[in-house]
């Protein structure tokens, strides 16, 4: 009962407001607040001594702004260069890293590497957000760095929204990493970035093309967007919602557009998805192409103003392109770590409350493998290579437990990770069969050659029985190798092992696991496992075994060896992707037809076969497109035993 009081206290604390704002000064939140501003102001007034000022507004608009790469493409391509970028909400992303000089080539390599599902972590909304940008921001740190965006090359200008004061906040200057979680801070899906006495949000939730407070500082001002203007699809309540929000910040880029008359770049990405995510290729093709009808347009627009294309290079071009080249090499860096599977450093620490399914398989006997499902709700702390999760779960049917889980990484290469749990069933108000559940495993991977990943493992898992001291020890090392497609869909991938197991039995795996694409949309995944069992008694046993788990019904019995052999068809079209409410993104769609072969004491080569047969249907359910929440539904019937079975698994992988 104190729990529950504490955390209703807790939840009011946050629920507080922050600040009232006083009833003379309501009058003023037209007018913006300004960072930094007079030393931008100085900084252009010493360029405007060489030349006009041409200024770049990038517009906000999700997915839609990768169009603005297009669009920088084109102008490099025709020798314009910005003196000055503005942008807010997703359009600050692009901003912020071509005014630091990463290179368009760079960065759109970037983005079409990037597994989006890592850059962001999921959690319960205590602070204003469902999902935090750890993941984001240790890439934006290992790329560019920490720098105030005041330093970089290109003045840039990046336009927010005060929670607090409810007004427009010009952010000329300040750390890089706060800046860039500012600017996407959308409301609901991202919490609030504090600066200052600032409470910062999106400042594509009011304009997505704010003109008003900088078309004094530009002699030429281009002005590149990417507006929604789809089809109305339904009318379902977060359907309204957003397009209702987008009205909005719509009507007031229209209006500042119309009332200023920079030059459009209107982007032909209007009717994409703000969570086309995927499209990124045809969304910057899009935005060259809309850039490069209007190129002569503004050639002349920009002559009349006195800018022209220079004979000699600026020094800030100079700069850019010798920052291109270490921008680059660091990107070079980063790729070949995150195609190891190696970690990038978090620049802070972040901490996540939590609930996620947990998919528990620990090994049980001589060679079977036992999986259970469980809910759970954890708190979850990283910082650097680290974190800590602490937490309690259950499967809803009698079995409770808490969990402690420890994870680190060397340098961000050795990765070190401790599991541990208490587990008990829950028999009115006694605990019974009560067990402790320990795991730990090393790995070191290496990558050895363009997407071949390979390198050391060693995995122990011990089991104490609460009370006495019954316990179950299972421990395996040996060689991880992989080799995946470009895209990695496409896989062949083996684990050779070494296993020692209570009492005495030690033996030797060899795992084997592919998939393949037949032809167009159709694959075939299939999995092998080969291991050999020496008993204390000298006695040895072979077991062969396609998958972790039979998806028939599950097996009691415990039998010296079994095998399972597993082979699935899978239907796996690349385009199959649909926008649900304007908010969710469903994709990743797979229908499999699979056949289990199911052969008990197979060591005996015993004729004895029960086979399953059945049907796989695979999709993802991402909010905003980001973080894919993977569920896969298996029916099928088991000739084993004569019944039919439906299997549902939520957050499971191959």
């Amino acid at each position: 009962m104190r729990a529950v009081l504490s955390l209703c206290l807790f939840l009011l604390l946050l629920s507080l407001p922050l600040a009232s704002l006083p009833q003379e000064s309501f009058f003023d939140i037209d007018e913006p607040l300004y960072y930094g501003f007079d030393a931008l102001e100085a900084r252009l007034e010493a360029v405007r001594q060489d030349r006009p000022i041409l200024a770049l507004h990038l517009s906000g608009g999700s997915a839609r702004a990768f169009s603005h790469i297009g669009v920088l493409k084109r102008l490099e391509e025709r020798g314009f260069n910005p003196d000055l970028i503005v942008a807010n909400s997703m359009g600050s992303i692009i901003g912020l890293l071509y005014a630091a000089g990463v290179p368009l080539a760079v960065m759109e390599d970037i983005f079409r590497h990037l597994e989006y599902s890592e850059l962001f972590t999921f959690k319960i909304p205590l602070r204003g957000g469902f999902m935090d940008l750890r993941g984001l921001l240790s890439l934006a740190q290992a790329l560019v760095g920490n720098v105030d965006i005041a330093e970089l090359p290109i003045p840039v200008v990046v336009v927010c929204e005060d929670l607090r004061s409810m007004r427009q906040v010009i952010l000329c200057r300040g750390d890089l990493l706060t800046v860039l979680q500012a600017a996407i801070a959308l409301p609901v899906w991202f919490d609030p970035v504090t600066l200052d006495e600032l409470v910062l949000l999106d400042g594509g939730i009011n304009n997505l093309a704010p003109l008003e407070p900088f078309m004094e500082l530009a002699d030429a001002t281009v002005v590149s967007t990417a507006f929604y203007n789809r089809e109305l699809s339904s009318l379902d309540p977060l359907t309204v919602l957003n397009m209702g929000i987008n009205i909005g910040k719509s009507r007031n880029a229209v209006e500042e557009i119309k009332e200023h008359d920079p030059f459009l770049i209107r982007n032909d990405v209007e009717s994409y998805t703000y969570m086309g995510w995927s499209r990124l290729e045809k969304i910057i093709r899009s935005g060259y192409d809309s850039c490069d009808r209007r190129i002569e347009e503004l050639e002349e627009y920009l002559h009349d103003r006195g800018i022209d294309v220079p004979e000699e290079p600026p020094n800030t071009l100079q700069l850019l392109e010798q920052n291109g080249e270490m921008y680059t090499e660091r990107w070079s860096g980063i790729k070949r770590r995150m195609e190891a599977g190696q970690l990038q450093p978090l620049p802070r620490g972040f901490g996540a409350l939590q609930i996620h399914p947990i998919l528990l398989r620990r090994h049980r006997e001589s060679n079977r493998l036992l999986q259970e499902n469980y809910l759970a709700m954890s708190y979850l702390f990283e910082t650097g290579y680290s974190g800590v999760r602490l937490g309690a779960f259950s499967d809803f049917s009698g079995t409770w437990g808490v969990l402690l889980d420890l994870d680190t990484a060397l340098w961000g290469r050795f990765f070190i990770g401790l599991n541990n749990m208490i587990v008990s069933t829950l028999d009115g108000w006694e605990f019974n069969d009560s067990f402790t559940y320990h795991h730990l495993h090393l790995s070191l991977p290496l990558l050895l050659g363009q997407r071949v990943v390979a390198g050391p493992f060693l995995g122990t898992e011990f089991r104490l029985a609460i009370p006495g001291i019954e316990e179950e020890l299972f421990l395996s090392g040996g060689i991880d190798f992989r080799l995946a497609s470009r895209r990695g869909r496409d896989f062949i991938q083996e684990r050779v092992a070494y296993f020692f197991q209570l009492p005495g039995i030690h033996g030797i795996s060899n795992e084997l696991m592919f998939r393949k694409r037949l032809l167009g949309p159709v694959h075939v995944f299939s999995r092998a496992l080969l291991k050999t069992s020496w008993y204390p008694d000298g006695g040895p046993a072979i077991s062969l075994s396609y998958n972790d788990f039979f998806r028939g019904l599950e097996r009691r019995e415990i039998l010296d060896s079994f095998a399972v052999f597993n082979n699935e068809l899978v239907l796996s079209p690349d385009s199959l992707t649909f926008a649900l409410w304007e908010t969710l993104l469903l994709k990743g769609f797979e229908l499999s037809a699979f056949c289990d072969l199911y052969l008990p004491e197979a060591a005996t080569l015993s004729q004895k076969i029960e086979p399953s047969f059945g049907a796989s249907l695979r999709g993802q359910v991402a909010p905003m497109g980001l973080i894919p929440l993977t569920a896969v539904l298996s029916a099928g019937y088991d000739l084993g035993v004569q019944r039919p079975f439906l299997i549902f698994n939520l957050g499971s992988v191959y």
